[in-house]
Order: structure tokens, then sequence, then C-alpha cells
């Protein structure tokens, strides 16, 4: 009986020693499947992560910089038919564009843009690379784009019959004038459109005609509607009606001298006020309505308490050129930084445009016919539609898969490494029992 239970004694040991080596190992083989299976999931979602930052930026770079040199080359293209330009004529308009996006607050696609306005408004190609520093000088004063500018200036100069050669003084005369006043170069444009052709009619300069759009300014008449009431006034002053006649008669003054031609505007509104003087404010309100009409009378008011365009005209001639004070704003931080732009949109060009035409277009070129073709047999067979669409999707989000499944096994792992303690935890009541038992 005893050598009985010595041996079961002996058996029970035995198979105890056998569990624990087993536990052992067990637990030795499922810690290190968590470790590497932990490792195995980071570096995958290291790796997807990576590789989806790294090639975001690049891609998006790519992009917009091919973007820019397409949009310069078809400004190019454009310009090239206008003015039947040959390659080496063609370049250098290409080189001063980029030369003027390098070395000014504005970009060479801008350059391009204005110098397609001032073509399309008549000028010839090198008329308007010889207009486009103006341009340039308004626009940076004015804050209006280059194209705006090109063609504000284009319209004064068309209205009045003035001849290329006159574009720098156009253009210092519209920012004196918004520097002396509280009129912005465009309303001054606008208020332009609706006078222009009336002041030259009327013997008016462009400097007379912004010194006057600038005093209605000051008297809250602004824009387009400062341009109407002055050509009304203008139109009611011209005018051979029996009232507009009795007045100029009662004032004792005329628009225009014997030879029919017209008299210095300024000295003319100084003659009025002189009529004026000594009547009543009744007497004085109708003959102004008399004289510049319904519309037209609240203008000459508004002149004629300013003691007419004299003053504003001295104003205007100690003001800075339009030249000096483009170049002022380029000096500020925030013209460095757009010159900065500017030059590396240049860059970008430059770079890029070779790669574009040399490399980008043949392939284009040769994956139009294999698109058409896909297209003819995807029209035959539906069925590859839905093929072409899956394996896009899988594509796209290649990247952020690969993250997402590195992490779906990191947490994995981490799931086994917390059965293994528990599983070990577990092994003392197992082997109490056993002990029990014997």
């Amino acid at each position: 009986m005893s050598t009985t239970v010595a041996s079961l004694r002996a058996i029970l040991s035995l198979d105890d020693s056998g569990f624990n080596r087993g536990i052992n190992n067990a637990k030795r083989s499922m810690g290190s499947l968590s470790t590497n299976m932990q490792a195995a999931g980071s570096s995958m979602r290291n790796f997807g992560t990576n590789m989806t930052a790294a090639m975001l930026p690049t891609a998006l770079a790519m992009g917009a910089g091919i973007s820019t040199a397409s949009s310069f080359a078809d400004s190019m293209k454009e310009i090239e038919v206008r003015a039947g330009l040959t390659g080496p004529e063609l370049k250098s308009v290409e080189d001063y564009a980029l030369s003027m996006g390098a070395s000014t607050m504005f970009s060479g696609q801008q350059a391009a843009d204005a110098l397609l306005e001032l073509m399309t408004s008549g000028d010839d190609v090198e008329t308007a690379m010889a207009r486009l520093p103006q341009v340039m000088d308004l626009a940076a004063v004015s804050g209006m784009g280059l194209g705006h500018s090109a063609d504000t200036i284009t319209d004064i100069m068309a209205a009045f019959g003035l001849e290329t050669g006159a574009t720098e003084d156009v253009v210092n005369t519209l920012a004196a004038a918004a520097g002396s006043s509280s009129a912005g170069v465009s309303d001054l444009g606008q208020g332009f459109a609706n006078l222009g052709p009336k002041a030259k009619n009327m013997g008016l300069s462009v400097g007379d005609s912004a010194a006057a759009l600038a005093v209605l300014s000051e008297n809250g008449i602004k824009g387009a509607q400062s341009g109407t009431a002055l050509k009304s006034m203008l139109d009611g002053m011209t005018a051979t009606t029996p009232r507009a006649t009795a007045a100029w008669d009662e004032l004792g003054t005329s628009l225009f001298d014997a030879d029919g031609n017209a008299r210095d505007f300024d000295t003319v509104l100084a003659e009025i006020n002189v009529g004026l003087q000594d009547r009543s404010p009744e007497e004085q309100a109708r003959l102004i309505r008399d004289l510049a009409g319904s519309y037209g009378q609240n203008a000459l008011a508004a002149l004629l308490a300013s003691g007419g365009i004299g003053s504003m005209k001295t104003a205007m001639d100690g003001q800075a050129t339009a030249t000096e004070l483009a170049q002022a704003k380029t000096d500020a931080f925030s013209g460095k930084v757009n010159s900065l732009q500017g030059s590396i949109e240049s860059l970008t060009i430059n770079a890029l445009t070779p790669f574009m035409n040399d490399t980008l277009a043949p392939l284009v070129e040769q994956m139009i016919p294999v698109v058409n073709g896909i297209t003819d047999w995807t029209t035959a067979n539906p069925e590859l539609t839905a093929t072409i669409v899956g394996i896009i999707g899988v594509l796209a989000i290649a990247g952020p898969a690969i993250v997402v499944l590195g992490t779906v096994i990191s947490a994995l792992g981490t799931i086994v490494g917390a059965a293994t303690t528990a599983f070990t935890l577990l092994k003392v009541p197992i082997i109490a029992t056993t002990a029990a038992k014997t």
C-alpha cells in the first residue's frame, strides 16, 4: 500500500513538473508573439504615415507649379497668336514678363495678363511692353489688379485721344488726384468712364477732369455718380435753351470765347461765383439749376463751394509720382513678400516649363489614344468601369490603409500580451488545486 502511494505521488510530481514547463514555454512564446506583432504593426503604421506625409507636399507642389507654368504658357500662346510672333520674338516677351514678375511686387503671370489686356485694347506688343511699367505702378498705388489698371488707363487715353507717350502723365494724374482727395483710383476710373468724351469736347484736360472728380468726391459724390453728375452739368451749361442762355447773360459770363472755343474751366467757375455774389440763396439756387440742369446742379454747387478746381490742382501738383509711390510700397515688408512670391513664381515657371513641354506634353499625347481606346472598350464592356473605379479607390487609400492595418496588428499584439499575463495569473490556482488533490 505504501509503495502504491509513493508511486502516485511520484507521478503527480512528475505531471506537475511537466505542466509547469508547458506553462512557461507557452508564456514565453505568447510574450514573444505579442512583442513581434506590436513591433510589426508599429513599423507598418509608421511606414504608411511617412509615405502619405512625404508624398502629399511633393504632389501638391508639383501640381501647383505645373498649373502656374501652364497658365503662363496659355497667356504666351494667346500673345503669340494676337501679335503673330515667331519663336525668338515670343521668347523675348516671355523673358520680359518673367523679369517683371521677378523684379516687382507682381507675378510673371500677372504681367502676361496685363500685356494681353493692353493688346486687346489696341496696343501692339511693343507698345504694350512699353506701357507695362506704368500700369504696374498704378496697380501698386491703387491696389487694383493689373488688368483693371490697364483697362482704366487705356479707356481714359482713348476718350481724350492721347498717344502712348502720355501714359505716364495720365498715371501720375490719377495717383495725384487719389492722393489729394477721398477718391480712390477705381472711383476716378469709374467717373472718367462717364465723363471722358464730354470733357474732351469741352476742352478739359485729364488733369482738369481728375481735379473736378476729386472735388466732387470730397463733397460725397463718388465713383460713376461723379462722372454722370459732371457730364450732366456740362450738358446743361452747353445747352441753348432759353433758361441756360438767360442765366449766362444774367451772370455776365460765358463758357465759350468769341471764336466759339471753350474757355479755361476754372476761370469760368470763378466768374460764376462772382456773378452769384450779393444774390439771395433762392436766386443762386435758380441760376445754378438753370445753368447745370436738375441732375448736374449738385455738381456745379459743389465745385462753386470749393472755389473751383484750382486748389485741388495745386494739391495734386505737390503729390509724389506714381513710380515713387509704387517703389515705396515695394520697399515695405508686404511689398517685399509679394516681390518674393513673384520671384518664386518666375523660378517655378522657368524650372517646370521644360519638364511640362518635353516630358509631360509628349506623355499626354501618348495617353490620349490609350485613354480613347479604353473608353471605347469600356463602352463595349461596362463591367470594366466598376473594375477601374475599384482599382483607383484602392490606390487612393493605400497609404491610409497601411496605417490602419498597422494599428490593428499592433492592437492584436497588445491583446495577445494581455492574454499571456492573464493565463500566467490563472496558473497559480490551477497548481494549487492539483496539489490539494494530491
